[in-house]
């Protein structure tokens, strides 16, 4: 007999074989190997599929312990098993291996060369909670040579093209508002010195003009021309 999800599920080993020279345990352990009812190795896309598909992570420790006390789950021959199908999961990348933080999970290892312990607080996790996140912000020296493009620019066109370029980039809060902050200036210097002049066309006067002073009034004039 042997536990299931149902219940027990009996096993018909057959009639011995006069003369064999084959222990019982042998044989049942035989019989479950190629039934699949005990494994000598399992796949770590398996494991995956398995504790990963609903959940962002579990506990290796459990996932072990459900082979020997759950009815019905899977069975391995010894904790190797599940120790190397582990390793092979974080070396493939199919899931990462941490530990639990202020309530949550945070990878330690993946896609590298590790070996688990299978202890309480070790969990395996989703690979995608494993790739790396986007490091916020750019260098001091790339941010320093686009101010310097800015500053540079003697079109507007110029700076508006500066500023398509700029937002590929995952900019801290304090990098955007420089450099927001100084196309703005420019901007606003360009259209300064663009902007055109007022000139006076004609002027109006109206002088009294002291006896004798008249030929001064035409110097004054050809001046002014």
């Amino acid at each position: 007999m042997l536990p299931s999800k149902e219940g027990f599920k009996e096993i018909d080993l057959g009639i011995p074989t006069y003369g064999a020279d084959v222990t019982i345990d042998k044989e049942v352990y035989e019989r479950l190997r190629g039934d699949g009812e005990i494994l000598e190795k399992l796949s770590a896309l398996s494991l995956k599929e398995k504790y990963l598909k609903d959940r962002d992570y579990v506990k290796t420790k459990n996932i072990l312990e459900s082979f020997y006390k759950t009815s019905g789950e899977v069975r391995v021959i010894r904790d190797e098993v599940l120790k190397d199908s582990i390793k092979e999961g974080v070396r493939q990348g199919l899931f990462g291996v941490g530990g639990i933080e202020n309530g949550k999970p945070v990878c330690d290892h993946f896609k590298e060369e590790f070996s688990p312990e299978i202890v309480e607080e070790e969990i395996i996790i989703r690979a995608e909670l494993c790739l790396p996140k986007p490091i916020e912000g750019i260098s001091d020296e790339m941010f320093q040579s686009y101010i310097t493009k800015i500053k540079e620019c003697d079109r507007t066109l110029d700076i508006t093209k500066i500023e398509e370029e700029i937002a590929q980039y995952d900019l801290s809060s304090e990098q955007r508002k420089k450099l927001e902050k100084e196309a703005r200036r420019r901007k606003d210097e360009l259209q300064d010195i663009v902007k055109p002049k007022e000139k006076y066309h004609n002027i109006n006067l109206k002088l009294n003009v002291p006896s004798g002073k008249l030929s001064d009034i035409v110097k004054m004039v050809n001046y002014i021309k």
